[in-house]
């Protein structure tokens, strides 16, 4: 069974696909969020084997869905696996991440004194 699991620490989620068609070679994995589709970030061209990508933009406060689009050896393309899914929390504030390492990402917290002047 595929797996989706939330870190509690930064907006991130393990995906694990485990339902492969035994012909996939390859996989490409895409996340749904708010009727917007992309391929996540690490996720494109994996060996089927056993494939598992970290997400590290998962949509906040909305259902996330993935699914991975599987290819035979020469290319052809075999389908897609059953989805997984999760309700991101909406509740976690502002996050700021570098985009090229995105696991270092922190909470940004601004206090009501900020703004004064």
């Amino acid at each position: 069974m595929s797996t989706v699991v939330y870190s509690a620490n930064a907006p991130r989620a393990l995906v694990t696909f485990t339902d492969i068609p035994a012909a996939a070679e390859r996989i490409t994995i895409y996340r749904t969020a708010d009727t917007r589709t992309e391929e996540v970030r690490g996720g494109i061209d994996l060996s089927a084997e056993s494939p598992s990508v970290m997400d590290y933009e998962v949509a906040l406060g909305v259902l996330n869905t993935w699914r991975g689009q599987t290819f035979a050896a020469d290319g052809t393309e075999l389908g897609y696996t059953a989805p997984v899914t999760l309700q991101a929390p909406g509740d976690q504030g502002a996050w700021r991440q570098q985009p090229l390492a995105p696991e270092t990402a922190i909470r940004v917290r601004l206090a009501i004194e900020s703004g004064a002047s």
